[in-house]
Order: C-alpha cells, then sequence, then structure tokens
C-alpha cells in the first residue's frame, strides 16, 4: 500500500494584549505575513481569525476568543479598531483596539 500524502501543519495564530486604558485593549495577533491573509469577524461577545480562503491561507489554524474569558466582559465590536502593522519589533501583525462595555473588565486576569 501506498501512504497517503502528509498533510502539511496548520500555520499556528498568537496572540498577546495590550492595556491602553481603563477600558481599552490592544489585542496582538501574530502568525500572517500579508493582510490579505486573515479573516476577522469581531462581535461583542468574541473574535473570530483564521486564514483567507481567497488568499490561500486556508492551512492557518482558527483562533477564536471568548471576550468573558479574555476580558471579563463583551467588547462594543462598532467601534473596534483594525490595523496591518507591517514592521514593528514582534514583526508583521494584527492590531485590534477593542472597547470594552463592562466596568468588570477593568483589569484582565
Amino acid at each position: 500500500f501506498a501512504r497517503a500524502p502528509r498533510l502539511p501543519e496548520p500555520v499556528q495564530l498568537w496572540h498577546s494584549w495590550q492595556q491602553l486604558d481603563e477600558s481599552t485593549w490592544r489585542l496582538h495577533v501574530f502568525g500572517f505575513s500579508a493582510p490579505d491573509e486573515a479573516e476577522l469577524e469581531v462581535a461583542n461577545s468574541s473574535i473570530r481569525i483564521c486564514g483567507s480562503e481567497a488568499a490561500g491561507c486556508g492551512d492557518v489554524a482558527e483562533l477564536e476568543l471568548n471576550m468573558m474569558s479574555e476580558l471579563g466582559g463583551e467588547v462594543d465590536a462598532a467601534s473596534s479598531k483594525v490595523r496591518w502593522v507591517a514592521k514593528g519589533v514582534d514583526g508583521p501583525h494584527l492590531r485590534l483596539d477593542l472597547h470594552v462595555l463592562s466596568s468588570a473588565a477593568a483589569t484582565k486576569k
């Protein structure tokens, strides 16, 4: 029997948080080399980031973040700001600025 071809491992995404003020958080998502490689869905209760099939990046592992678990409250999805950072100390990444709706989320665990 011939062995089945081995599928490539999915590209892993990783993230970090930065608190900007009492109710604003900045999410940095790493693992993409260009902005068109990412698909992003921002809702008040969650953020979903995955590779863009259109850009041929369907092998990127999905990253789904629950805002209650991450920040202790929901975010205002309508006011979120997304930016691609091409160069920087940490390398290319997506940057999302999020305003937390719940005052209980002033300090991330």
